[in-house]
């Protein structure tokens, strides 16, 4: 979700400074925060399969673009067209919505009309239905959900966060997380940060991230709050001085990196980057992107991919724009066999089974 912020009393802008240059030290850094991921060893073994250069899979209003070891959407970098192929997922029908919630070593969490949840690996063709949380759910009622991955215990798990507005404007919540191993769900603690005004957690350092209003109202700005899904503690990332002027923001993750893109409408998109997690200090703003027209009623998305050689892939509305930061320059990619789309993710293929067993 996008939240507004400027001058002091909220969030404020990135001082207007210009694009930000791709050979200073702060992008080389930002780039191993980007790219280690990729390199460690939790990856060895998951054996990822090699993804066709000319591939994305779509969903209903959304796109999956898998990743390759050097960044994702290979295809709409590279090539003159992109098709996406259509792919079969667990209770495909036009009629149902399908949110992606994350994604985690090659393993994807949807719902499927927000309340039914599976674990979905595209790449081998698998799914695991999740057992039906213990909710009752009315009218002003709103759900959060969240997917990570636990390395002490090697278990994948899924937070929901349940929300209930009253009629004076309250908010009472209820926080459920599951085990794959288990294969069951949970209570813990109530959500601690106010009201959470993201869809889905951001997973980053063992924790997944949301943002939240620590008041009732929007107008008392928003702070960063993380769940550490092994101790089950919650927590808040601080944030860096954006500086001055009107933004709405969007929480996201780069690489192994908790980010925040600052898009000024119709001016330009400032990303910062925590490149060491519980440093305030460490926050950097690693790029900004201008518009080079009027882009309606649409804004940048956070980068899906930046790479070493300078270029940054965003969507943009229903269209992919790529950003090179050497020379300022911009090209639009083109893809077949989508009208529109609200969003992509990225993935990464692997032969991960949804099951807790492996089989």
């Amino acid at each position: 979700m996008e939240r507004k912020g400027g001058g002091a009393a909220q969030i404020g802008g990135c001082g207007g400074r210009g694009p930000f240059s791709p050979t200073s030290s702060t992008f080389s850094a930002f780039n191993i925060c980007l790219y280690t991921r990729l390199a460690t060893s939790q990856f060895s073994q998951y054996t990822p399969q090699r993804t066709p250069h000319s591939r994305v899979l779509p969903l209903p209003q959304q796109l999956l673009l898998p990743a390759w070891t050097g960044g994702c959407g290979r295809s709409l970098l590279y090539e003159p067209l992109t098709e996406a192929v259509t792919i079969s997922y667990p209770r495909k029908h036009p009629r149902r919505s399908v949110w992606v919630v994350g994604s985690c070593n090659g393993l994807i969490c949807i719902a499927i009309n927000e309340k039914d949840l599976f674990l979905w690996n595209p790449s081998v063709r698998k799914s695991k239905k999740l057992p039906d949380v213990d909710v009752p759910m009315g009218r002003g009622f709103c759900i959060v959900y969240g997917f990570g991955f636990d390395e002490t215990t090697e278990d994948y798990k899924v937070v929901g966060i349940f929300c209930a507005f009253g009629n004076a404007g309250g908010c009472e919540t209820m926080v459920k997380i599951y085990s794959l191993k288990t294969n069951s769900w949970r209570r813990i603690e109530d959500f601690k940060g106010g009201v959470p005004l993201d869809d889905s957690g951001m997973f980053a350092q063992g924790k997944l991230h949301w943002s939240a209003s620590p008041g009732e109202g929007f107008s008392s700005g928003w702070d960063i709050v993380s769940l550490d899904l092994k101790r089950e503690i919650y927590g808040t990332v601080e944030q860096p001085n954006y500086g001055e002027g009107d933004f709405t923001s969007v929480l996201g993750v780069l690489g192994e990196c908790i980010s925040v893109l600052c898009n000024y409408q119709k001016t330009r998109a400032d990303v910062w980057v925590l490149k060491e997690y519980g440093v305030k200090e460490s926050w950097t703003k690693v790029i900004s992107i201008p518009y080079i027209y009027d882009p309606g009623k649409y804004m940048y998305s956070m980068p899906l991919c930046i790479l070493p050689n300078g270029e940054v892939l965003l969507a943009l509305g229903s269209s992919f724009v790529v950003y090179n930061l050497k020379d300022n320059s911009f090209k639009s990619p083109k893809i077949t066999n989508v009208t529109d789309f609200l969003g992509a993710i990225t993935y990464v293929e692997s032969l991960v089974s949804p099951d807790a067993d492996g089989e």
